[in-house]
């Protein structure tokens, strides 16, 4: 698959990142007259030296009624932004203007992963039972939506996103659904 539809498929709902995410973006941002400047959000210990990328899966099983697929979104681990206290002119909501112009500014960059709608579903939507088990009444093939049919395949694709969009070092875990503990995925 190629990066243009890797990025289109794997988009955020509040800010437009770059196409390519390096393992040091972000730390390079001072903003309003040098007052305030970028540290990373995940520490500099021996331990934790490696920016972490955690796919979040969730779901709506057991929970709702017809309720059949699953849900990914990557969390990555963004930077934490300071200020110098001795300046007596920060202006707070500069600040925050500042940072919607710096997406690469937030704690976390998360972004949602989507797939195209298959003539599957929508033959799906037309057998179905009831109602309530009409997922794509207005999509056509082709057209984008969060809803996953299986956790493997919403793995591969954040594989396959991971591998693209981030460049250096990174990890990346995966948070599974009815799991507790994060399993580490090596690419």
């Amino acid at each position: 698959m190629e990066l243009q539809e890797i990025v289109k498929r794997s988009q955020s709902e509040r800010y437009e990142y770059p196409d390519i995410f390096n393992d040091d973006c972000g730390l390079d941002l001072t903003g309003y007259n040098g007052q305030f400047h970028a540290v990373p959000s995940w520490g500099h210990r021996k331990t934790n030296t490696l920016r972490r990328i955690t796919l979040e899966i969730t779901t709506y099983r057991g929970i709702s009624a017809n309720a059949i697929h699953y849900y990914g979104k990557l969390e990555v681990q963004g930077v934490s932004m300071t200020y110098n206290k001795a300046g007596y002119d920060y202006d707070r909501s500069a600040e925050s203007e500042w940072e919607r112009k710096n997406p690469y500014s937030q704690y976390f960059y998360t972004l949602n992963l989507m797939r195209p709608v298959t003539q599957a579903d929508l033959d799906a939507d037309k057998n179905a039972r009831c109602p309530a088990d009409v997922h794509f009444e207005w999509a056509e093939v082709g057209d984008l939506t969060g809803r996953w049919n299986t956790i493997d395949e919403l793995v591969e694709f954040a594989t396959q996103v991971v591998k693209v969009r981030f460049k250096g070092k990174w990890a990346f875990y995966v948070k599974k659904v009815w799991k507790t503990g994060l399993e580490r995925i090596r690419y």
